[in-house]
């Protein structure tokens, strides 16, 4: 029996070696933030798991502990009234909001709309009264700072601008330059949305936001690992179309491993224009998994693939574990892994198949929404079916080019802005439509009662999955003659 265990050990971690880093970085980080003893077992527990399975599930643990220690963690906060960073990331509501990176720690600054010309990339001086994000009232935005590693908040009366950092500074005078246009050639809710879901400015996502949380499509107006799926997908089908008529690469190279490595690129021109915060690393990374399936196949590397970006989130964000959008992103991402081959091995018609794949997704990710939000939306699985679809297929395709048309002459533009506007318009009204149906239902979840609603679900799913290759092996068996 103990041979046995040691032999399933041993090919667990020879199969995901970074399964076990990631868990093994996650206990120790608990026990950092907590000094909770019980958290430093489990890691030495993990450990010597670890020496029992391969070489390489233990040196990836090693030097995943050698990097956590070298990296710079938060300290103790240091809250002076003058503080010199970088602009990381910028809202804009009733006042201007900035996070800035500082040798003090990140630090999240209210200010005046007078400025309003700094862009993320901007080195800045700032003088103001600022103090220990503990002082917060408000819980979720107070988890909010402390998971962007936020160590100061406060009021800036007096913000200098020093210089700029070159390549993000680029990236963001581009990204400007493309939001005026949008503001220019289209109507207000039409560009708050864009600016939104395709550049990720949070500004006035405000004002558009609630028919898409009655929907439980406000994702949408967040970019994500989704949006970054889509633009990859654009690229590849337009890059795998130019490619397969080539015949020098037609000849030597497998074309859609060729066609990911070349809409890469876009997709990391993309990533660097929406900003490069910390959120966009997450979502930029996450849609990394995607050119490895596309690559490698779409199996256990690609487990191995989420993990090993999970854990160099967690080497270099160590708060990361505490924000509930990477939670829900990088759970999501492993359900979605589990689901496809279940949903692979039914052997039905396509279409249904991916029918069945959303509907079970949308049931996954309701304990998900009632831990963290308290409710959930029952026909969610139907509006994100169509919502989801259409953005990915229409808004996205035409924004980008909507993007590539900006350098364009006037009367080009104002021609295919009037057809993007009437475009956008109709997806839009489309979601108010269906947001007029909406049903809630309360749900709240504990953490120990989620554990176990998911150790269900996957169960049961794991069961179906034995039984349909059984009865699949059954099925192809050829039949014996006497």
């Amino acid at each position: 029996m103990i041979h046995r265990i040691i032999y399933f050990v041993k090919n667990l971690t020879y199969d995901y070696p970074f399964a076990f880093a990631f868990v093994f970085l996650l206990f120790l980080q608990l026990h950092y933030e907590t000094h909770n003893t019980l958290f430093l077992i489990i890691c030495f527990a993990i450990f010597v798991v670890s020496m029992i399975g391969t070489r390489r599930v233990f040196l990836a643990m090693f030097v995943c502990f050698l990097i956590f220690i070298l990296t710079p963690q938060q300290r103790q906060c240091n809250c002076p009234s003058k503080i010199t960073g970088e602009v990381k990331s910028k809202t804009f509501s009733n006042r201007l909001g900035l996070m800035v990176k500082s040798n003090h720690g990140g630090v999240y600054v209210f200010a005046s709309k007078a400025f309003d010309n700094l862009l993320v990339g901007d080195r800045v001086v700032l003088k103001g009264k600022f103090k220990p994000i503990e002082t917060v009232k408000n819980d979720s935005f107070r988890r909010y700072l402390f998971s962007s590693g936020i160590c100061c908040i406060g009021y800036a009366y007096y913000i200098k601008k020093i210089g700029t950092t070159p390549v993000i500074g680029f990236f963001a005078r581009l990204r400007k330059k493309i939001e005026d246009e949008f503001y220019y050639f289209l109507p207000e809710k039409v560009d708050y949305f864009l600016d939104s879901s395709i550049l990720g400015d949070k500004s006035f996502s405000k004002t558009i936001k609630e028919p898409f949380i009655k929907t439980q499509t406000a994702h949408l107006l967040v970019v994500s690992g989704l949006h970054m799926s889509f633009v990859f997908g654009l690229f590849y089908m337009l890059f795998f179309q130019i490619v397969s008529r080539i015949s020098f690469f037609y000849r030597r190279f497998n074309i859609k491993k060729i066609a990911s490595l070349f809409a890469v690129v876009p997709l990391f021109f993309y990533f660097l224009l929406i900003g490069g915060n910390i959120p966009a690393i997450r979502s930029f990374l996450m849609s990394m998994l995607v050119v490895m399936s596309m690559i490698f196949g779409f199996r256990k590397s690609s487990y191995n693939a989420l993990f090993f970006i999970a854990v160099l989130i967690e080497l270099f964000y160590h708060r990361a574990i505490y924000n509930p959008s990477f939670i829900m992103s990088f759970f999501m991402t492993f359900v979605a892994l589990f689901l496809y081959g279940f949903c692979q091995s039914i052997r039905v018609y396509k279409i249904i198949r991916s029918l069945i794949f959303v509907i079970l997704m949308s049931l996954f990710a309701m304990p998900l929404s009632g831990y963290f939000f308290g409710h959930a939306n029952l026909f969610s699985a139907l509006d994100n079916i169509v919502a989801v679809s259409l953005f990915g297929f229409v808004v996205v395709p035409l924004s980008f080019v909507g993007i590539l048309v900006v350098p364009l002459f006037y009367q080009v533009k104002l021609l295919f802005f009037k057809f993007l506007d009437s475009v956008v318009l109709l997806y839009l009204h489309l979601i108010q439509k269906l947001a007029a149906f909406y049903y809630t239902i309360p749900l709240s979840f504990s953490l120990p009662n989620m554990v176990v609603i998911y150790l269900f679900g996957f169960g049961v799913i794991g069961l179906a999955k034995l039984l349909l290759h059984l009865n699949n092996q059954r099925q192809t068996q050829p039949q014996t003659t006497s």
